[in-house]
């Protein structure tokens, strides 16, 4: 079972396919729409709200894999953010560098949930790949502090 974040202003809902939760929040009008990664109705029925930290985290991993042109989950051409291009060139920090610049410049075009974005990327030989650390605000009422990371390996 999927579930739909849907936020419109300042409300908030979930949409199950065919069936809205919440009345007044429709997916067609939503500011955005996102899969909550964590929610399961069996383990987990409280995270059908919104969990603003696993959508935002859940997204990030989706840029970070969006190819050139693929569209991504957004279906917009320039939707991507260059990371798999990198992950061609040699494995260094200077390689390490370039990452953490292109992952920083994709999240301040596509992701503006999350503020005072910092990216943080280490070359780690047991991957072997990167490890790439995004830490920043999420840009909810209460300006939850944000921190993740994620492997990309070459």
């Amino acid at each position: 079972m999927s579930t739909i974040i849907a936020t419109k202003g300042n409300q908030v809902g979930t949409i199950t396919p065919g069936d809205v939760l919440n009345p007044g929040l429709e997916s067609s009008s939503a500011t955005y729409i996102d899969l909550n990664p964590s929610f399961d109705p069996h383990t987990s029925p409280s995270l059908i709200l919104l969990d603003s930290y696993a959508v935002v985290h859940g997204s990030l991993a989706n840029l970070f894999i969006s190819a050139q042109g693929s569209r991504g989950r957004i279906f917009q051409e320039d939707y991507w953010s260059g990371l798999y291009q990198l992950l061609q060139e040699p494995f260094d920090s200077q390689t390490a560098s370039l990452i953490s610049m292109a992952s920083r410049t994709a999240i301040s075009n596509w992701e503006p949930r999350i503020t005072n974005v910092s990216v943080s990327v280490v070359p780690d030989t047991s991957i072997p790949g990167y490890i790439v650390s995004v830490t920043g605000q999420l840009n909810a009422a209460d300006m939850q502090a944000f921190t993740a990371s994620y492997s990309l390996p070459v």
